[in-house]
């Protein structure tokens, strides 16, 4: 795949995994967004999670969220 993974959960949720191990998710009201960046898979720490609107994600991530 060349970004990486989707597919709309159960509760039509939007999901990516994208290549470079972060994932993305688009809840399902479609206007909110939680981002978890990438982490080493041998450390038992949790990936850092951030939580957006379409309206406010920072400009870094604009490549992913027009990618979703």
């Amino acid at each position: 795949h060349k970004y990486g993974f989707g597919c709309i959960l159960s509760n039509d949720s939007v999901c990516v995994n994208f290549n470079d191990g972060s994932r993305m998710i688009l809840e399902e009201d479609l206007h909110h967004i939680s981002y978890y960046e990438a982490r080493e898979e041998l450390t038992k720490t949790p990936a850092n999670h951030d939580c957006f609107t379409l309206g406010t994600y920072p400009p870094e991530l604009s490549k992913k969220v027009q990618l979703m």
